[in-house]
């Protein structure tokens, strides 16, 4: 039995059959096309759940990866903000990753590191082969200042895309 919102598009294909089904009951020919027709649409619609589930399986093992890396991984968008930041990166900074996710990286550079914090950012972001910048600086999360060696690069994206960054953060004391 389908499951989520597979069951919402196999509940539509079941309701379609039946109604089409009842109006052409006196309809042999036109009967055995539909008939044709739905079977084709269900096989069509259990290729897509079965494919469906394999993307759920590999987003699951993605995520396990990420998650359970045992370094600290923080993935920002094109600007910086924070999207996930996966379990050594939320032990490093001492902050939940609720908290963190939605938020500027930024915000936890010292005033006295922005500048050259946003220009790695921006070049990272402007480069197109994803060539990997590093340098060292700072991080003070909840008022902690800590060394980082940072190392950016910016993931791939089609043609036109804003690029999200890829950062890996290691405390150098």
């Amino acid at each position: 039995m389908p499951n989520g919102d597979s069951f919402s598009l196999f509940s539509s294909v079941k309701t379609v059959r039946d109604l089409l089904q009842r109006k052409l009951a006196h309809d042999a020919p036109a009967k055995e096309e539909l008939e044709a027709g739905l079977h084709e649409i269900e096989a069509l619609w259990e290729e897509l759940r079965a494919r469906s589930d394999e993307l759920a399986i590999e987003r699951q093992r993605y995520t396990e990866f990420f998650d359970y890396a045992p370094e600290a991984y923080i993935i920002t968008d094109c600007h910086g903000v924070m999207r996930e930041v996966n379990r050594a990166a939320v032990e490093l900074l001492g902050v939940a990753a609720r908290s963190l996710c939605g938020k500027p990286l930024a915000n936890l550079v010292p005033e006295d590191g922005r500048r050259e914090f946003r220009s790695h950012v921006l070049r990272a972001s402007s480069e197109p082969d994803g060539e990997v910048s590093a340098w060292r600086g700072a991080l003070a999360p909840q008022g902690r200042k800590m060394p980082i060696h940072f190392r950016l690069r910016a993931m791939p994206v089609a043609e036109g895309g804003l690029a999200p960054l890829c950062w890996l953060l290691r405390r150098t004391d």
